[in-house]
């Protein structure tokens, strides 16, 4: 099958045939497909093949002339503040672009396992600077430099048509059909309010179909800051017969208008209460730690505190709970704040000042970030809303190989303080260092002062150091599994891909729906019965023949990590 990214190919198999495409499910053969991961290019708004090449980290065209200030400037920082800064070459070439110079003070991680999605290899359990994909060949590192951009900007605040997609594949009969599935659309956004909802195949966009040679770029249409003003989408749905054979009936296709708009794409993006087996269980959707945003740009604020004073008003609106289900599926990670003060406000009262995590430096040092007590939560850099403390022993994460960083940060720190932490989905990314943000900004004042040049501002964020937890404990460096600890269960593990059920729609149930996959496998769990929807919990994508290609709007998010904008030593 032909490949949309250089130097690379994509494994499948099938042959031809026209018109609805019926797919007996117990004729579909079962090939592990190998893809390379994008990598996020956040500055340019767009997405960026990592395949057959090593891709220039920092969000450009790699095509930046050298400037050997900035370079300096570059080197100052790495050489003190980079977790491996003792790998750091004594003779660099100032004469290097940025990008290219920047790239070459980073540590390549040596390969070791399979990535947790099964998308090719990762470093062999060490804290590592990225990932390295398609059998080694693929470097996608965590650090990176960006120009103009404003700091760990927020997709949220690019005109945008306010929804995320992942591409699939479909091995049908005919060979490989391709849709962009909807994974949810913000509330009040363009693609909300024109009728677009979670679960929706998106067959055509602008009356072209997807295609194994053309999805990438008819995908990046779809992007927050593509330049794309309108599109039309045609979305048809996919049923599955009562002789189990899934149809794609194109001969019901609606057509979806879109504008883009501004949109506010709150982390906090769904709460609710449900009453399981006589037990208080809330669910809270939460895909960033974002502090706030700019209240005219919807652009990515780390002094502002909207989304944290949401996050804490979410909480209050669902306690007392006697559980909760946190669902971080789509959530990268982001600022340490936010975690710092989420935890909080799960945990027991009685670990307020106790140590949630540990970060330690080049130099062996560590810093202590601690639960807070109720009245630190509206103080200082929490400031705003109140908190609440909803006191829990016992935590349950819905997660998938985008769960990341803080995310992951958050569920190593609460184990650490003897909260339960019971993870279901799948294994999580893996990511246990972090950065501290370099910019004109957080190093005013400091031995690092700089950021603009030439009258560009650029910001740095490279890794700087490990994530501990109260019990000293940092081994998620290859993603937590599903289960209750390191050695997982296979109880706990689920697919958001439902199976197909005879007579009904194939598609995702709405998030907070009780048919939902993961969260159904976790309400079950909760109740110690059998699975609460007449939906089978198995894996959607090994009963269906569909296959996830390496595009997903969700890539640009990746950049997610936990970042503390505290420079050492302040």
């Amino acid at each position: 099958m032909p490949s949309p990214f250089p130097g690379t190919e994509l494994r499948e198999a099938g042959e031809g045939a026209d018109g609805f495409y019926p797919v007996p499910i117990h004729e579909i053969a079962m090939k592990k497909v190998w893809y390379c991961r994008l990598l996020p290019l956040i500055a340019a708004g767009v997405l960026a093949a990592g395949c057959g090449k090593e891709e220039v980290s920092g969000g450009g065209d790699g095509s930046a002339p050298a400037d050997g200030e900035l370079n300096r400037w570059v080197y100052k920082v790495m050489k003190v503040n980079y977790l491996w800064n003792g790998e750091i070459t004594p003779s660099p070439d100032y004469s290097l672009g940025y990008e290219e110079f920047f790239r070459s003070l980073l540590k390549r991680p040596v390969p070791g396992s399979y990535s947790s999605s099964g998308l090719g290899l990762l470093p062999s359990g060490e804290p590592h600077d990225g990932t390295v994909e398609s059998f080694g060949s693929v470097w996608s590192p965590y650090s990176y430099i960006r120009s103009v951009e404003p700091a760990v900007r927020s997709v949220s605040g690019t005109r945008s048509f306010g929804f995320e997609f992942q591409i699939y594949g479909f091995r049908s009969a005919g060979g490989t059909l391709v849709f962009a599935q909807v994974l949810y659309t913000v509330p009040d956004s363009p693609a909300d309010r024109a009728g677009l909802r979670r679960g929706d195949w998106i067959m055509e966009v602008d009356g072209v179909a997807f295609t194994d040679s053309n999805y990438a770029d008819l995908a990046r249409k779809l992007l927050p800051g593509s330049g794309s003003a309108q599109a039309e989408v045609t979305v048809v749905p996919i049923e599955c017969t009562s002789a189990g054979r899934l149809i794609v009936r194109d001969d019901t296709p609606r057509k979806v208008r879109l504008a883009a708009g501004a949109v506010d794409d709150s982390p906090v993006h769904l709460h609710a209460v449900h009453e399981v087996g006589g037990r208080r269980v809330g669910y809270l959707v939460y895909n960033g730690f974002d502090r706030g945003r700019d209240p005219s740009t919807f652009e990515d604020d780390y002094d502002d505190r909207t989304y944290d004073d949401a996050l804490k008003e979410a909480l209050r609106e669902m306690a007392p709970l006697d559980d909760l289900v946190l669902d971080l599926r789509y959530n990268p990670g982001g600022y340490a704040l936010s975690c710092q003060l989420l935890a909080s406000m799960i945990a027991p009262a009685d670990r307020a000042g106790t140590v949630f995590n540990r970060v330690r430096d080049n130099a062996g040092r560590y810093t202590d970030e601690r639960f807070l007590t109720l009245s630190q939560m509206s103080e200082g850099n929490f400031a705003g809303g109140e908190g609440v403390c909803l006191g829990l022993d016992r935590l349950w994460v819905l997660a998938s190989s985008r769960t990341a960083s803080a995310s992951e940060v958050l569920v190593n720190g609460l184990r650490g303080a003897g909260v339960a932490v019971h993870l279901i989905g799948k294994r999580t990314e893996g990511k246990n260092v972090g950065s501290y943000l370099f910019d004109r900004t957080t190093t005013a004042g400091t031995p690092y002062a700089g950021g603009v040049f030439g009258g560009t501002e650029y910001y740095i964020r490279p890794i700087c150091f490990q994530n501990f937890n109260a019990r000293n404990e940092s081994d998620f460096a290859n993603g937590f599994p599903p289960g209750t600890d390191a050695a997982g269960s296979e109880a706990y593990e689920a697919d958001e891909l439902p199976d197909p059920v005879p007579g009904e729609e194939f598609r995702l149930p709405p998030l907070g729906d009780l048919s939902e996959p993961l969260l159904d496998r976790a309400l079950s769990l909760i109740s110690g019965g059998e699975t609460l929807s007449a939906v089978p919990v198995r894996s959607g994508r090994e009963g269906s023949g569909f296959r996830e290609l390496p595009f997903s709007s969700l890539d640009r998010k990746a950049a997610g990590g936990y970042v503390r904008t505290v420079l050492p030593g302040e």
